[in-house]
C-alpha cells in the first residue's frame, strides 16, 4: 500500500488545509533562524 494513495480523493478544503499548515510550519522554522542573521547583520546586540 503506498503511503499517498489512502489521501486520493479528499475534498479539495483538505488540501487547502494541508497546504496551509505545511506553509506555517516553514514559517515558524525560518523565523527564529532570521531574527538571528539580522540582529547579527544590524548588530542589535553590541554588549554581548
Amino acid at each position: 500500500m503506498n503511503l499517498l494513495s489512502q489521501y486520493k480523493g479528499l475534498r479539495r478544503e483538505n488540501y487547502i488545509l494541508c497546504f496551509g499548515g505545511l506553509v506555517t510550519s516553514m514559517g515558524s522554522m525560518i523565523q527564529p533562524m532570521l531574527t538571528l542573521i539580522l540582529s547579527q547583520k544590524i548588530d542589535f546586540f553590541p554588549n554581548q
